[in-house]
């Protein structure tokens, strides 16, 4: 079963190109796209993914919600505050 990722960016472009890079993997599958922190919580809490490809730009704002979307969360890059590497 593939796992399920929400790609957060606020550009579109960059949105674009991840969904383009993760369609080539078989065992991954974009369930959503966000543009901003709100966006990212709720569509996290609705769609529960297994992993949140988030711009490091957002580390500013409270998403301490997104973390508890799944058990288990990930960073990819630099871990920070709030993260589980």
């Amino acid at each position: 079963m593939a796992k399920t990722i929400l790609i957060v960016d606020d550009n579109a472009l960059i949105r674009k190109a991840l969904c383009e890079m993760f369609k080539g993997e078989e065992d991954l599958d974009v369930c959503g796209e966000a543009e901003n922190g709100r966006d990212a919580i709720e569509k996290a809490q609705q769609l529960r993914p297994d992993l949140v490809v988030l711009d490091r730009s957002f580390q500013s704002l409270n998403l301490r919600p997104l973390w508890s979307a799944k058990p288990v969360a990930c960073s990819l890059g630099r871990p920070h505050s709030g993260s589980v590497s």
